[in-house]
């Protein structure tokens, strides 16, 4: 039970490790995509200063963007490296995944849990502690003894005399040291029925908890992917917009920024259900 237990002790560093590798990830893509869009207005605002369409304040206000994209995009890479590195550390590769989640019903929680690895090596060090104060009962009771021998008898002129002796010792009551190992394997047990409800009420309260993480998680993708296909769309309409001469650079650039954001929330929600599915399973015990 306790190899099970330290193997999965060990997944949960290895879904920690994944998740937070996916994380970094995530933000490098939104870091990458906020890049090239920026870098590509960049060039068509250039493009038409040169012409004399569009101010120096144009250019300035998209080459300040685009430091600041290329900044970003630099800490994101780094980022990914750090926590790449982390993986290589434990033995791990960024290919690695983990299973998704099984389904469980909400009655059927105490039967699973009973299968968790940390259930199962708390009952195991329970049997053996249990075992060992029944020993100490064992050992500390006076047990019947019987002695079998002879007895040599010598008296002066008369022949030796030799005689069987039989003798049996019959305890009667309980010595001191029987009744407190006794009272040690009451405490024993009282100790044990105590601990395994407290953890099953804690792994209950994670496997609940986690249960709702992972609904929430994924109750944020669908509004997140909605809020972006909106925003790519305003994107598309600014962009008109402004090469018409409609709107501003400004606002243009704020259009871009929301696009971008609902880019990273995408991003961000699809790596929080990933975070969840994982420790869904690891309260599950998988």
């Amino acid at each position: 039970m306790q190899k099970a237990w330290l193997a999965w002790q060990a997944r949960g560093i290895a879904r920690t490790l994944l998740s937070d590798y996916q994380q970094a990830s995530a933000l490098l893509r939104h870091a990458q995509q906020r890049y090239g869009q920026v870098q590509k207005l960049y060039a068509l605002v250039e493009k038409e200063v040169r012409a004399g369409l569009r101010s120096q304040l144009d250019l300035a206000l998209t080459q300040q963007q685009l430091s600041q994209a290329k900044a970003a995009l630099a800490q994101a890479q780094a980022g990914v490296k750090t926590q790449k590195k982390r993986l290589e550390t434990w033995g791990l590769t960024p290919s690695d995944t983990m299973p998704a989640p099984k389904a469980v019903e909400i009655n059927t929680i105490e039967q699973q849990l009973k299968h968790h690895p940390a259930w199962q090596r708390l009952s195991a060090q329970q049997t053996l502690a249990q075992a060992q104060a029944k020993k100490g009962v064992y050992d500390a009771e006076t047990s019947t003894e019987i002695y079998l021998g002879a007895r040599n008898e010598q008296a002066t002129g008369v022949p030796d005399n030799t005689r069987l002796v039989l003798s049996v010792s019959v305890p009667l009551g309980h010595t001191p040291d029987a009744q407190l190992a006794k009272s040690d394997l009451y405490l024993t047990q009282r100790e044990s029925e105590a601990a395994a409800q407290a953890l099953m009420r804690d792994l209950k309260l994670k496997f609940v908890q986690a249960q709702a993480q992972l609904s929430a998680a994924q109750a944020q993708l669908q509004p997140a992917q909605a809020q972006l296909a909106a925003a790519q769309q305003a994107l598309k309409l600014s962009e008109m917009a402004w090469q018409q001469g409609e709107i501003s650079l400004q606002q243009l650039l704020l259009a871009q920024q929301a696009y971008l954001d609902a880019q990273l929330n995408v991003a961000q929600a699809e790596a929080a259900y990933i975070r969840a599915v994982y420790q869904f399973n690891q309260a599950a015990g998988e």
